[in-house]
């Protein structure tokens, strides 16, 4: 409802460079509103940057950016918890996963990437009958 309320609202026109340290801490203080069981912690704090004026890419990538330190330090304090436990941990299977997903991280797009811009149907292996291409269809010939 209050994200409904927030997107309905004009005037949204503030970007990552536009943000200052008080916007910074009061979307902060809404995301502790997801210790509320069943609050979306992304959908509070896409919320509030909403109310404060943000457009929704940049509401959503500040949402993004301010989930880093706290996945971070969760991992951290799950981490440490098993390196005290008494359950032995297969360690190898830590450093695969860690090494893979850094490697993949690696290889992904860039963030403003949206992918090719196609119409339906207008894919790669995509022919029109007898050769013929649609109005618009970047796609290449037989």
């Amino acid at each position: 409802l209050l994200l409904g309320i927030a997107d309905w609202l004009p005037k949204r026109t503030r970007t990552l460079d536009t943000l200052s340290w008080k916007d910074a801490l009061l979307v902060g203080i809404a995301q502790a509103m997801a210790l509320v069981p069943g609050t979306s912690r992304s959908g509070v704090t896409i919320t509030a940057g909403l109310f404060l004026g943000m457009t929704r890419e940049t509401a959503s990538r500040f949402s993004f950016l301010l989930s880093i330190p706290i996945i971070v330090l969760a991992g951290s304090v799950k981490l440490l918890e098993a390196a005290t436990s008494d359950v032995a941990v297969d360690w190898s299977g830590f450093l695969i996963g860690g090494v893979t997903s850094f490697v993949m991280a690696l290889g992904r797009r860039p963030p403003d990437y949206r992918g090719p811009r196609q119409r339906p149907g207008c894919g790669p292996g995509h022919r029109e009958p007898a050769g013929r291409r649609r109005p618009g269809c970047a796609c290449r010939r037989p």
